[in-house]
């Protein structure tokens, strides 16, 4: 289903003073929260291809050590946004502002959708990485699970530049000066961490594949520190003998102008496809750019999916940048880098701008 998502705009009702755009990690399934009125204003528009896809017979278990709660210890819910399953509030639990994911009254008998929700709530409960977004608590509200999770400062999607026709040209040349190479580096090797750690070591002999890479679902605490969300479309892999094995998993989930051509086109893939989609993301970072923003479906599908299109490398960026997004776009996922380089070169590249 193509370009689904839902603005809900500035709603003042969920108060807090939080600012509107924190919205963005709140990304129940189909939910994007956006201001504005411009066709450009959005990262998720008619490559969006999100949808469903329920749960392999690994994913569904018990929640983790998060606290268990009741419903009656959380302050009163200011609505923010919902989705095709789930409705997302703001509230009040021990004195902290967090935000409430839970299924909607219509679809508590919905078996598909509790088990979702169920398994991001048992997915994101077990992991614990710096940069992977800790859920607080969970519990049941109304007969249905919830999810208690911490309101971010802001999302990466809302940080970026925007593109010259969302935004007057001084505006933007002042976003891309908050844009220099430097924080490209350091996001992308926060990020590149917390995907090393889904696919290495947050279950022993299991990666964790997320499944929907794109700035939307990037985020960053009060702190500065990013934190990837969203498992809602995640599946758990088995290692395998053969570390490069692929499997028919269900195709064109997430969002398409960052989705590896292998899934774009239904065919068997494995972990390496976040690979690809991290790079877009990257690219993005460092051009100020949004990938591929004036193709149609059917452009990409044949340019980029079947054919050899990528993003732009700028001719000024380092060799080892350079190089680095060639690998990681490679068509044949087998010569695409694991995180674990990835890590090592965004980390001499962030050294390298530093200086000595």
């Amino acid at each position: 289903e193509i370009g689904r998502t839902v603005g809900v705009g500035n709603k003042s009702a969920w108060g807090f003073g939080v600012p509107w755009h924190v919205m963005g990690f709140l990304s129940v399934r189909g939910l994007t929260s956006r201001g504005g009125n411009s066709k450009r204003n959005q990262e998720d528009d008619e490559l969006d291809v999100s949808k469903h896809s329920g749960p392999g017979p690994d994913d569904v278990g018990e929640p983790g050590e998060l606290p268990l709660i009741s419903a009656s210890e959380l302050g009163p819910l200011s609505y923010l946004g919902e989705g095709e399953f789930c409705t997302v509030s703001a509230t009040v639990w021990k004195g902290e502002k967090v935000a409430v994911k839970q299924l909607k009254q219509s679809q508590r008998a919905n078996d598909t959708a509790r088990r979702d929700l169920l398994q991001e709530i048992t997915l994101m409960g077990s992991m614990n990485h710096p940069n992977v977004l800790r859920p607080l608590a969970h519990g049941e509200v109304d007969g249905g699970p919830m999810l208690v999770l911490p309101i971010m400062d802001s999302v990466l999607s809302r940080d970026l530049p925007k593109a010259l026709g969302d935004v007057p040209i001084w505006t933007r040349r002042t976003q891309i000066k908050r844009w220099p190479l430097r924080r490209a580096f350091s996001v992308g090797l926060e990020l590149a961490q917390a995907l090393h750690y889904c696919h290495c070591g947050a279950m022993e002999d299991t990666r964790v594949l997320h499944r929907d890479i794109k700035p939307n679902n990037i985020g960053f605490l009060g702190s500065g520190r990013l934190v990837l969300f969203d498992f809602g479309l995640a599946k758990t892999w088995a290692v395998a003998t053969d570390d490069l094995e692929t499997r028919q998993l269900t195709g064109q989930t997430g969002s398409l102008r960052y989705m590896a051509p292998e899934v774009a086109l239904n065919q068997p893939y494995n972990h390496k496809a976040e690979v690809f989609s991290f790079a877009s993301v990257l690219w993005q970072m460092c051009a100020h750019e949004i990938p591929f923003q004036d193709l149609q479906v059917p452009a990409f599908m044949e340019r980029v999916a079947k054919g050899d299109e990528r993003p732009k490398v700028k001719d000024s960026w380092p060799a080892p940048l350079k190089q680095l997004l060639t690998r990681c776009w490679k068509a044949e996922h087998a010569e695409r880098p694991e995180f674990s380089e990835i890590v090592t070169v965004l980390a001499g590249l962030l050294a390298s701008e530093d200086g000595p």
